[in-house]
């Protein structure tokens, strides 16, 4: 209960500095992840492209989202799909051209969309012109990348790396010997992902005029990758190793000049935000869970850094199995984590993590879509998650990822991000209406015949309709500025409120158990009033309307919940359509 408190008081804190100030535009924002391989294909060849964007605008418009994020478009050589960049300045031709990009950029911000990029600091591809010239030792670029003399000579002639440092990606050592220069460079992900040398000033000058190009093309923003590793204790010493062989990444993650680069690229964002008073948004991606490490990714008032890293603590501490209890204190202790002046946000899937209706449960993704669309935050949905699209079926003789890989059967199939990065489901025709191609670079997901757009907007009532009625909500003054406040009843029952003011009070109640639960919301909450006016529920709500097929008003003081159910009620009535 303390915790719950501490919550409120903070959210109060913070509510009293925006009355009478409209929200930047990209803290009340839906921000839609595209995997642009798998959302639209338009030109038979399997693989989707920014054409298939462009020909889904209408889509996107629909589902009240406010910008859309890409993940890598730029050339490359594909050994880490798109992380792998031979050239940060281009298009990856297997996607379109630049033309078609600023036809992109131009037809979303026709629609009020905003597009945002991957940006990828820490590492290239080892075929950019950048890293081929270093490995000749040339001059300018010898030192663009973590260079560094090996150690002891052993066998063969050949010297040891410079220290222990491992690549968790593939658990062996994060150096690679270059027979030309005859030394190792530094990849903390894959051999052909040479880490940058953001001691080299020139490296600093090149990234800032990678930021500067995309954002004179007219991106609005951008998701920086794995920032976390973008720079490295200059000793060089070796890491602690646990007593099981865990590796803490002291010397190599987290880096006091990690936050001074990021706060370099937050300057050149901001120089843009200045010349036109729109915000370019800075998202950043670390899944540390020290709270410490959180803050430092937001910076200060005096420097700041992200306007926030992904909020990860879904992802990484519940399941299926989660009950109401879990559910509150992951949420109230992220706000409490953020501390009093930063902005929170909500993701519950992205390219890397299996998708909702597949990691959870179909029944669950209303309840999850219902939770994270109703706090107080910018939420961060991958596409396809709001109609409950599962993930593919992928055998190992047809993997993708690098990850999944040389791996055992059992190994795929819990290590393998193919799955999450499946076709787009858009209709029941061929291929799922993602491409007329009928062996798209990952299977279709055999759940098209039932799972897919087409039928969703087709059906009364769907997870498609329940994701966009939650969309119109946001734009709700109570849920843009109000307070919230997150109830855990009796381990099952998790009651979100969200409060402003002279505004109507709005609130979501979800039952995590497997039996019907009654909930006396007065009890809980006596400002309430006894009448509770219905907004929306999960698929499995189906009393909501009265005799005379009017939408029920309910009584505060006892709610019926089916199991796995949820239902967003209002202290006066809303329009949903």
């Amino acid at each position: 209960m303390a915790g719950r408190l501490l919550t409120v008081l903070l959210i109060a804190l913070k509510l009293s500095s925006i009355v009478g100030n409209d929200l930047d535009w990209w803290k009340s924002a839906i921000v839609y992840q595209i995997y642009p391989r798998s959302f639209l294909d338009t030109d038979g060849n399997g693989v989707g492209d920014l054409q298939g964007i462009i020909d889904g605008i209408d889509y996107l418009k629909s589902l009240g989202i406010d910008a859309v994020w890409l993940s890598p478009i730029y050339p490359t050589p594909d050994k880490d799909f798109g992380y792998d960049i031979s050239d940060m300045k281009g298009i990856n031709p297997l996607f379109g051209n630049m033309s078609t990009f600023e036809d992109l950029v131009q037809k979303l911000h026709d629609a009020g969309l905003k597009i945002i990029l991957d940006f990828v600091p820490n590492h290239t591809s080892d075929k950019h012109d950048w890293f081929q010239r270093s490995m000749k030792g040339e001059d300018k670029y010898k030192d663009y990348y973590v260079w560094r003399a090996g150690t002891n000579l052993v066998a063969d002639n050949k010297l040891e790396p410079p220290n222990n440092w491992v690549a968790d990606i593939v658990k062996q050592s994060a150096w690679k010997y270059d027979k030309f220069r005859k030394m190792y460079y530094l990849h903390q992900f894959l051999p052909e992902q040479p880490d940058l040398n953001y001691e080299n000033e020139e490296v600093q000058r090149e990234m800032r005029d990678v930021l500067e190009f995309w954002l004179n093309k007219h991106v609005d923003g951008f998701r920086m990758d794995a920032v976390y590793t973008m720079c490295e204790s200059q000793d060089f010493a070796d890491e602690e190793i646990g007593p099981n062989g865990e590796r803490y990444h002291e010397k190599t993650f987290d880096q006091p000049k990690t936050f001074d680069m990021l706060a370099m690229f937050r300057k050149k964002l901001d120089e843009h935000t200045r010349k036109d008073n729109i915000t370019r948004l800075m998202m950043v991606e670390n899944y540390n869970n020290d709270p410490t490490v959180i803050r430092k990714y937001y910076g200060s008032k005096e420097v700041p850094i992200a306007h926030f890293p992904f909020n990860f603590y879904i992802i990484k501490n519940l399941t299926k199995d989660s009950n109401a209890t879990d559910w509150a204190n992951c949420i109230n202790n992220y706000y409490n984590v953020m501390g009093e002046d930063n902005w929170a946000n909500w993701v519950l899937g992205n390219h890397d993590n299996n998708r909702v209706a597949s990691r959870y449960s179909q029944e669950h993704v209303d309840l999850l879509n219902i939770i994270t669309m109703i706090l107080k935050g910018t939420t961060v949905t991958y596409f396809g998650d709001e109609f409950g699209m599962p993930d593919s079926i992928v055998r190992p003789d047809q993997a993708q990822d690098p990850g999944g890989k040389n791996l055992t059967y059992d190994e795929f199939l819990h290590k393998s991000r193919d799955f999450e990065r499946g076709p787009f489901l858009w209709n029941t025709s061929l291929a799922a209406g993602f491409s007329t191609n009928l062996n798209t670079w990952i299977p279709v997901s055999p759940s098209y015949w039932k799972i897919n757009v087409k039928a969703q907007n087709e059906t009364e009532r769907s997870h498609l309709k329940i994701y966009k009625e939650m969309a119109m909500l946001r734009k709700n003054d109570t849920l843009k500025y109000g307070g919230v406040e997150v109830d855990d009843i009796n381990g099952v029952v998790l009651a979100i409120y969200r409060f402003y003011y002279d505004n109507p009070t709005v609130l979501a109640v979800i039952n995590f158990d497997n039996r019907e639960q009654k909930v006396n919301l007065q009890s809980r909450r006596n400002s309430l009033p006894k009448k509770l006016y219905f907004y929306t529920a999960s698929l499995n709500v189906n009393d909501f309307k009265d005799k005379d097929n009017k939408l029920k008003v309910y009584n505060s003081t006892e709610i019926t919940l089916p199991p796995k159910g949820a239902i967003v009620l209002t202290t006066l009535p809303f329009k949903n359509n």
